[in-house]
């Protein structure tokens, strides 16, 4: 199952979320019940930014996100400075990739 290709945008300072539909022609996965997800960012030179917070929220349904504070804390950046992925595993131990791509991150200009 090849991993869905998608570049993002994290607004500095707001609420990031992203939703993935696990589409798996295969049928390796039928159902994410009892599968570990799991994403992280990092930058292009593979230093961990942030890891997200991944839950599963329907049966082939990943919810991604990131709260207003993690994004508060990473440093805006004009081009896509970032990587991510979003991985499930089965109870087997099987990993997929989900999905997968580069993240850009805007800066926040209305500060508390």
């Amino acid at each position: 199952m090849p991993a869905l290709i998608c570049d993002v945008t994290i607004e500095q300072g707001a609420t990031f979320q992203r939703e993935f539909k696990v589409t798996d022609k295969g049928k390796d996965i039928v159902g994410l019940a009892n599968f570990l997800v799991r994403s992280m960012l990092r930058t292009n030179a593979g230093v961990l930014a942030v890891s997200f917070t991944v839950v599963v929220t329907g049966p082939r349904t990943i919810l991604v996100s990131l709260s207003a504070t993690q994004t508060a804390a990473l440093p805006p950046s004009t081009s896509f400075s970032h990587k991510f992925d979003v991985e499930a595993e089965s109870p087997l131990g099987v990993v997929y990739r989900i999905a997968q791509g580069r993240a850009s991150i805007s800066a926040e200009q209305t500060k508390p």
